[in-house]
C-alpha cells in the first residue's frame, strides 16, 4: 500500500502463490447456525496460520477470495527467485499442516497449492467510495491453471517454477497436466526425505519471526496515518470511526450478491488494460451506490475480471435487495457499453441467501 501512493501500475518480477482450502462448507455447517464465535475462533486461526507461514517466508498477502489466499513474493533478478523456491515449497507445506491443527479431529480441513514464477502488474485502482488493488499478468495466469491441477492436498507447480527450482532433478516430483509439475506429495519419498533436501537447499534471503513484529508495526502505522482507511469497506469503515470495533460484524445473514464478469478486448498493452478494469470499475460503482449496495471485490484474471457486490450488509440492508441488485444488474450493460472503450462483453450471476459475515484476524 506505500507503493500505491501516486502510482497507477506497477510492473516486478516474483513468484505467485494460490492456497485454496477446502472443507469450509462442513465447517459451516456444523458451527455457522448454531455458535458463531467458535467459527469465528477457527477461521481466525486457519487463516491465520496460513498469513502467518507466508509473511515469514517473505511473501505478501495480494487478497482474500472467501477461502482462499493470493500471495506474492517480489524479486529483483532470477538467481533471486531461484534462490527463494525452495522456502516457498516448505511454507506450502508447513500450510498444509498448520491448517489442521486448527480445527477438531471431526472436521477434516485441506488445501491446495499452486505455485508459478513470471511477470506480474499490481493495479491501483480507485472510485468514489473505496480503493483497491489487483494483480494481473503470466505468472497470475499460470499460478490459477496450476492451483486448478490440484487436488486437495495437493501442491503442483507450473513448468516455469520447476525449471527455476535449485538442483530440481533431486527433488521427487511428478508429472501433472501438460505444463504443470506436481511437487506435493512427494513421489516415493517420505516426508523427513523431502524437507531435510529442502533444508539442505537453503532458504534464499533470511526471514525470521521478526518479520512478523516488522509487518504488523507498519500495519498499526498505516492505520494510525489513515492510509488504510480507502481500502476499508463501507459497512465496515463506518462502524470503525465510530468506535464500534467489528465484533458486531460475526452474524448470519441474508445478503445478495452480484458476480460481474467482463471481458475486454484484447490489447497488447498493460496500461489499456489497467484503464479498462478502471473505467469498468466507476461505472459499476457509481451504480450500486445509488441502489445502496457495496463493491465488496474485484478479481483480474488476463483480459477480463469478476467484480463482486453486495446488497445487505450492516447499516445497508433494504427490505427489497434482491429487486435492488437485479435492477442494477439490468443497468449495468447499457453503462459499460457507453462508458468503456474496450469492453466486450458481461456476464452477471445474482443469487440471494444466507452468508456467514466474520470478520477474521490474522
Amino acid at each position: 500500500l506505500l507503493r500505491a501512493q501516486n502510482k497507477t501500475v506497477e510492473e516486478f518480477e516474483g513468484v505467485a502463490m494460490f492456497a485454496d482450502v477446502s472443507g469450509f462448507t462442513v465447517l459451516c455447517a456444523t458451527y455457522g447456525t448454531v455458535n458463531i464465535s467458535k467459527l469465528k475462533e477457527i477461521l481466525n486461526l486457519v487463516m491465520g496460520n496460513i498469513v502467518d507461514e507466508i509473511l515469514m517466508s517473505g511473501g505478501d498477502i495480494v487478497s482474500f477470495a472467501g477461502d482462499a489466499i493470493f500471495a506474492v513474493w517480489r524479486t529483483h533478478s532470477i538467481e533471486e527467485r531461484s534462490s527463494i523456491l525452495p522456502k516457498i515449497l516448505k511454507c506450502s507445506i508447513h500450510i498444509q499442516d498448520a491448517v489442521n491443527l486448527a480445527v477438531d479431529k471431526s472436521i477434516t480441513l485441506r488445501v491446495k497449492v499452486g505455485l508459478a514464477v513470471g511477470k506480474m502488474f499490481s493495479f491501483y485502482l480507485s472510485s468514489s467510495s473505496r480503493d483497491h488493488i489487483a494483480v494481473v499478468g503470466p505468472a497470475v495466469k499460470d499460478v490459477n491453471k496450476a492451483e486448478g491441477c490440484c487436488i486437495a492436498g495437493n501442491i503442483v507447480c507450473s513448468q516455469g517454477f520447476f525449471d527455476e527450482f535449485p538442483h530440481r532433478e533431486r527433488y521427487p516430483s511428478q508429472p501433472s497436466k501438460p505444463g504443470y509439475v506436481q511437487l506435493w506429495p512427494p513421489k516415493n519419498n517420505s516426508r523427513t526425505q523431502v524437507t531435510t533436501l529442502l533444508d539442505n537447499l537453503g532458504n534464499g534471503t533470511h526471514i525470521t519471526l521478526d518479520r512478523l513484529k516488522v509487518v504488523r508495526k507498519i500495519s498499526d502505522d498505516m492505520v494510525k496515518q489513515d492510509l488504510l482507511k480507502r481500502y476499508i469497506p463501507d459497512y465496515l469503515r463506518f462502524q470503525l470511526q465510530e468506535g464500534q470495533g467489528t465484533s458486531w460484524a460475526s452474524q448470519v445473514r441474508t445478503i445478495t450478491t452480484l458476480f460481474i464478469s467482463l471481458v475486454f478486448a484484447d490489447s497488447e498493452k498493460v496500461s489499456n488494460d489497467y484503464y479498462n478494469v478502471q473505467d469498468a470499475l466507476i461505472c459499476i460503482d457509481e451504480i450500486v451506490d445509488k441502489m445502496n449496495g457495496t463493491v465488496n471485490k474485484i478479481f483480474t484474471f488476463d483480459k477480463g475480471c469478476t467484480i463482486l457486490v453486495a446488497f445487505g450488509t450492516q447499516g445497508f440492508k433494504m427490505n427489497d435487495d434482491p429487486r435492488r441488485a437485479l435492477k442494477t444488474a439490468q443497468m449495468i450493460l447499457p453503462s459499460l457499453q457507453n462508458k468503456v472503450t474496450d469492453f466486450k462483453g458481461v456476464s452477471i450471476g445474482v443469487t440471494t441467501g444466507l452468508r456467514l459475515c466474520v470478520d477474521t484476524t490474522a
